[in-house]
C-alpha cells in the first residue's frame, strides 16, 4: 500500500482488540518500515499493560479506542503510558458531554484526539462537529470519522453536509439540524 499510495498518505491499522501480544507486536515490527501513522486498539480492553509494552517497543503512535470508556478509563491509559492517541465516539462515550470531558483530560497529558463517531445519524454527528468546531485548540489533529454512507436513511430533514472532506457546520440553532418526526415515528418499534 505505501509504495502504491506514496508517502502523502497516511495509513493506520486497526485490530478492534482482538489480536494477541505477540502477534501484534510481530506485526507492528513488520509493517513499521513503511511509516505506519498509528495503530489503534490492537489488544484486548483490559491489557493497558501490553498496549504500554507494546507502546515502549516500536515507533508506531498507539490509539486507544474499545478500552476508553470514562474518565478512569482514559487516566489509566495515560498513567501507563498504553497509548498517546485518544479516539472518542459519541456512543461509545456517552454523548459530547462526557467526550468533553475525556478531550479535556487528553488534552491536559499531551495526548492527541481523534474524534470519531461511525455508524450513526446526522444527529450523533453533528453533534460532534459542533464540539470539535467549538474546541479551543490544535489538538483535533486526527481524522474526523463519522460514518454516514453506513446508514440506509437518516432521521433529519437536511444530513449533515460536507465541503470536501470537512463537515459544515451550520449556523441554526442547537445542533443545527432538525429532526425528521415523521422518520422517527416510522423508525420506532412499540414493544
Amino acid at each position: 500500500m505505501r509504495e502504491r499510495l506514496g508517502d502523502e498518505v497516511a495509513i493506520r491499522v486497526d485490530a478492534n482488540a482482538g489480536m494477541r501480544f505477540d502477534d501484534a507486536l510481530q506485526l507492528l515490527r513488520r509493517i513499521e518500515p513503511y511509516g505506519i501513522d498509528a495503530a489503534e486498539q490492537l489488544l484486548g480492553i483490559w491489557d493497558l499493560d501490553g498496549m504500554a509494552e507494546l507502546a515502549r517497543r516500536v515507533d508506531i503512535p498507539m490509539i486507544t479506542d474499545e478500552c476508553v470508556a470514562t474518565e478512569r478509563d482514559l487516566m489509566n491509559v495515560i498513567h501507563t503510558r498504553a497509548a498517546t492517541i485518544a479516539q472518542t465516539k459519541v456512543a461509545k462515550n456517552g454523548g459530547i458531554w462526557h467526550i468533553r470531558k475525556l478531550w479535556h483530560i487528553a488534552d491536559a497529558a499531551g495526548m492527541h484526539i481523534y474524534p470519531g463517531n461511525h455508524p450513526s445519524t446526522s444527529i450523533a454527528v453533528m453533534s460532534l462537529a459542533q464540539l470539535a468546531a467549538a474546541w479551543p485548540g490544535p489538538v483535533l489533529d486526527g481524522p474526523f470519522t463519522v460514518g454516514l454512507t453506513t446508514l440506509s436513511d437518516d432521521v433529519v430533514i437536511e444530513p449533515v453536509r460536507f465541503d470536501g472532506c470537512a463537515a459544515v457546520v451550520p449556523d441554526a440553532a442547537g445542533l443545527g439540524i432538525t429532526v425528521d418526526e415523521e422518520k422517527i415515528r416510522k423508525s420506532r418499534i412499540d414493544t
